[in-house]
């Protein structure tokens, strides 16, 4: 077959069908279309029940999906799953580019070119459009395994995958057969996979090609519309939901002064304990129906969740899972108590998701309804909300607290000092001793100094984090009152949770009860590297030893603060700096906030101290000193040799003597 027939130009299969095709062709299409905009206008009405966003393409809005949904998108922090979607992406633009330019060329041309046929450009276009079908069918050949791989009993999920498979091999057959009516030879090296395959039709006679080119791109062409039309029904709709709840996110929430901020239940609502109950789509706010209706199955948040990974409890895509049977009235699905409350509370998942599913939030409202409508699921919990009401601390028992002596010893802050340092729980019970005498050290060589409250209570971060918000405004009421009293500017802090529940949670619950915050906050890595770096602190000693940083979720993820402490450690003499496999974002939590020594120490706390441990450090630098027991603790329990962990304060101490 020689010729090309001029019947066969793009063109003609949209404008020399008879009449019947085109109607049916035109109803096809038309259908679709209006299926698709039926369906995402009844996704937005779906998200925006319940006070959802008025303004959905505000100029924000369009930024921050350009931003993260497409050029900083987190999926390709996973590079094995990028790997694979990559190619699947390039492979469609190339596939229709490629394939737009032909359908262009030809509806624009007043007549049939037979030399642009066997032009160096249209073979060019051959290969552009074979290359990106190859792309498209090997990514999503990959993807459906691992999707297969990792959904168990759920089918639905497959879907996708196999119908974006059948429609590329359609239009790949129906290329191939374009090519068996032309001279094949002359495309050999241009449409390597269409030439391929056309040599399966090359003994068909021609009449017969003709009618089964024609089925096959009409076929394309009603799968391609068809299946873009469902995309957004069913079970199949995340591939294109997901992206567009990035546009139902709020830009400003992702700032690090509100960054999973747990919202503060106005103060009516809180003394008549209502409470929305999130088993209930009622108590939906707009947020949960784009997320429940969003998520994208690709399972980056159960890869990042400790307890997850570590233990396998929690699964924050059942989670979401469950929520969406609850937005469609399938009562039937719930994640008990005991996996919520093994949330660790580190924003791992939020901060990998790529369509910026809330779950902070959302497993902060589950546990307010456990502990206020339903009563406390975990006794554990429940005798360290006793032992904050009893003492003002997490970890006294029997009504006692372990005393600190540095604290016994330390001044009391009179508005005189420069700062007021709140110590917090663990170093009230004596379990930071250490940190403390090396950051009043430290100080003291600067000329800084500081005062301790003489009255200083739990600053509820533990009781909000698990579910009592009424113990946490009690806290925070008494707190806000002694730091207004004593009229005090800078809070300093060794403890991360204090430190940014006193600057979100305890500003948010001040401004709806109308009280008083001018303070501001400080964690001692910010003051300590402001010393240095103003020169107030000099690093004299050369220490030769492997160091590691672990950063503290509510330091890093909640606060930004990644870089001050590393650029201090990769300048000081004689430390050898080395990153753990997961680091900064991507930090594994240590799973020790709140424990004592009566508690398991914890598969996550193991998991990252063999993974810092394997990294090659001696020393871990720590920012918390609930990281730091725990690592000491799991060390030991793992009977790993040669491994310390020190707070970031011990350390420079050891620097500057």
């Amino acid at each position: 077959m020689n010729s090309f027939p001029e019947y066969l130009v793009f063109r003609d299969p949209f404008f020399s069908l008879s009449l019947i095709y085109k109607a049916a062709l035109f109803l096809i299409i038309s259908a679709s279309l209006v299926y698709l905009f039926l369906n995402i206008r009844k996704s937005f009405l779906f998200w925006d029940k319940n006070g959802g966003r008025k303004a959905f393409l505000t100029k924000k809005s369009l930024a921050f999906f350009f931003k993260y949904g497409i050029f900083k998108n987190r999926i390709s922090s996973n590079k094995n799953l990028y790997l694979l979607i990559l190619p699947c992406a390039i492979g469609i633009i190339l596939a229709a580019s490629s394939t737009a330019l032909l359908l262009f060329d030809s509806i624009t041309r007043s007549s049939f070119d037979s030399g642009f046929v066997y032009s160096i450009l249209y073979k060019l276009i051959l290969f552009v459009s074979d290359f990106g079908f190859l792309l498209c069918v090997l990514s999503s050949f990959a993807l459906l395994i691992r999707r297969k791989i990792s959904s168990d009993n759920q089918p639905y999920r497959l879907l996708p995958y196999i119908s974006i498979l059948v429609i590329l091999s359609f239009f790949l057959l129906s290329n191939s057969v374009r090519i068996a009516l032309m001279d094949s030879s002359s495309y050999e090296s241009a449409a390597f996979l269409s030439t391929m395959f056309s040599k399966i039709f090359a003994s068909l006679p021609e009449e017969v090609l003709n009618d089964l080119y024609f089925f096959l791109i009409w076929t394309s062409f009603s799968l391609l519309a068809a299946f873009t039309a469902v995309m957004f029904t069913g079970r199949t709709a995340f591939l294109l939901k997901g992206w567009m709840n990035i546009f139902h996110t709020d830009p400003l929430s992702l700032r690090f002064s509100k960054k999973y901020l747990i919202p503060i239940s106005p103060k009516n609502d809180l003394d008549s304990c209502k409470v929305k109950n999130l088993s209930d789509s009622k108590s939906f706010i707009s947020k949960d129906f784009s997320d429940s209706d969003s998520c994208i199955d690709c399972s980056l948040c159960d890869l990042a969740c400790p307890a997850f990974v570590a233990e396998s409890t929690l699964s924050p895509s059942e989670l979401i899972t469950s929520m969406r049977n609850a937005a469609s009235n399938d009562s039937s699905s719930s994640v008990s108590d005991n996996k919520i409350f093994s949330c660790v509370n580190c924003g791992a998942c939020s901060e990998a998701c790529p369509v910026f599913v809330d779950f902070n939030s959302i497993i902060a409202r589950i546990k307010k309804d456990a502990v206020l409508l339903r009563g406390m699921p975990d006794k554990n919990i429940r005798k360290k909300f006793d032992a904050i009401e009893q003492s003002g601390n997490v970890f006294a028992r029997g009504g006692e607290v372990p005393s600190s002596s540095f604290l016994s010893a330390a001044p009391v802050y009179d508005g005189t000092q420069d700062y007021l340092l709140f110590a917090g729980c663990k170093a009230r019970a004596g379990k930071a001793e250490n940190s403390l005498k090396a950051l009043s050290s430290i100080l003291s060589a600067a000329n800084v100094t500081f005062g301790v409250l003489k009255d200083e209570t739990c600053c509820g971060d533990y009781a909000l984090r698990n579910g009592d918000e009424y113990l946490f405004s009690k806290l925070a009421s008494i707190n806000i009152g002694l730091i207004n009293e004593n009229h005090t500017p800078k809070i300093l802090f060794i403890c991360p949770h204090g430190y940014n529940v006193f600057k979100k949670e305890y500003k948010a619950f001040a401004k709806s009860r109308m009280l008083k915050t001018d303070y501001r906050v400080y964690s001692h890595i910010e003051v300590i590297s402001s010393l240095i770096e103003n020169g107030k602190l000099l690093l004299k000693r050369n220490i030769s030893i492997h160091t590691a940083v672990h950063d503290s979720c509510f330091l890093g993820r909640y606060n930004g603060i990644y870089e001050q402490h590393r650029k201090i450690l990769k300048a000081a003499a004689g430390i050898y700096f080395v990153e753990p496999t997961n680091s900064r974002e991507k930090s594994f939590c240590c799973g020790y906030f709140g424990k004592s020594e009566d508690d398991e120490c914890g598969e996550i706390t193991k998991l990252r101290t063999r993974e810092i441990h394997s990294s090659g450090a001696v020393c871990t630098v720590t920012s918390c000193p609930h990281c730091a027991e725990g690592f000491a603790r799991s060390a030991n329990e793992l009977q790993i040799d040669n491994f310390n962990q020190e707070d970031f304060a011990e350390t420079i101490l050891r620097l500057i003597e």
